[in-house]
């Protein structure tokens, strides 16, 4: 592609500047004009990526010639702002989750296309090199066992700071929507979609109770597809670890137990019977690169895959169970 696509980025925090790095491996797209309401982030974005222009509130970005929009706000900023993104009348590439509740997330679905918004979900997992890798592997094997963990090696506060994200009307909930969205969404990418048998939310060390407002740290799902059983388990720590700065270890695996073999994988690689398979690199520039395009390309082409952003709607289905079973116990 001689000309790449003009995309505007919205929300320059941790989320949005990956996509700023990540776009020096784009081959059909990149980040022109950005928008963050923060002073010190836009600061801090304006010192480190100088070629990316900076408007000071999201009007101006009416003016600017773009091709598309990428949201990375936080959950809750949505809400207010829907329709004034909408008014661009542009496809978004827009993060996780897809809203904060099943509902939010049909709104959006509905109401973009209702503008002329195609919208596509950034679900960086699907592009990952080691889980595509996997993904090949188990297309025909039976599988008996999956288990999937995710652990942010967070150190957990028992009197977590009152921000939006330990408010469950901001954040729409804690380690289940969040981490929990990527395991939910990676593993019905691997095998489709399974059934929810049991769910167990923590904050910190205490169980959530149904009458409880808490933030979980800890989510814990067991499923089941057919013969097949599923377990997730997604942890704003881990397990400790005394080489930590937070006395967590991060972690994030797939293992996978089918008829013929067994399989291990993570972001470094894939394993079969205990021998490497396959091996990348562990971060998601690449990854989020190869959506940037992918975003691009549809832009172009005006080719727009309906059913990856419905594929996002069991994903909350699932999360939305899950919160059911504890919420209205």
């Amino acid at each position: 592609m001689d000309t790449k696509v003009r995309l505007g980025l919205i929300g320059m925090g941790n989320q949005g500047e990956e996509y700023l790095r990540a776009q020096k491996y784009c081959q059909s797209a990149e980040i022109t004009v950005g928008y963050d309401n923060e002073p010190t982030i836009q600061k801090r974005i304006n010192e480190q990526y100088p070629d990316i222009k900076l408007v000071q509130c999201l009007e101006q970005l009416h003016a600017e010639p773009l091709d598309g929009l990428i949201l990375a706000l936080p959950h809750h900023c949505y809400h207010d702002l829907w329709q004034n993104l909408l008014s661009f009348r542009m496809p978004i590439l827009k993060e996780k989750p897809l809203g904060r509740n099943i509902q939010e997330a049909q709104h959006f679905i509905v109401s973009a296309k209702q503008h002329g918004c195609p919208i596509q979900t950034a679900i960086q997992r699907r592009q990952h090199p080691s889980y595509i890798f996997l993904a090949e592997q188990l297309k025909d094997q039976r599988v008996i066992e999956l288990k999937a963990h995710l652990h942010l090696g967070f150190r957990v506060e028992q009197d977590s700071p009152n921000t939006w994200r330990s408010r469950r009307q901001t954040s729409g909930g804690g380690a289940l929507l969040d981490s929990g969205y990527h395991l939910i969404d990676l593993v019905h990418y691997l095998i489709g979609q399974f059934e929810l048998i049991n769910a167990c939310l923590w904050d910190g060390d205490k169980l959530i109770q149904a009458e409880s407002d808490h933030v979980e740290s800890e989510a814990i799902l067991l499923g089941r597809q057919g013969a097949t059983w599923v377990k997730i388990e997604s942890k704003l720590s881990g397990e400790i670890c005394a080489d930590s700065k937070t006395g967590y270890k991060k972690s994030e695996a797939i293992e996978v137990l089918t008829t013929q073999n067994s399989y291990l994988a993570n972001r470094e690689g894939v394993w079969k019977n205990g021998e490497s398979i396959f091996q990348c690199r562990r971060d998601w520039e690449k990854a989020i690169a190869k959506q940037m395009d992918d975003f691009s390309n549809n832009i172009v082409n005006k080719h727009w895959n309906n059913r990856l952003i419905w594929e996002q709607l069991p994903a909350m289905q699932m999360i939305e169970r899950a919160y059911g079973l504890i919420f209205t116990a």
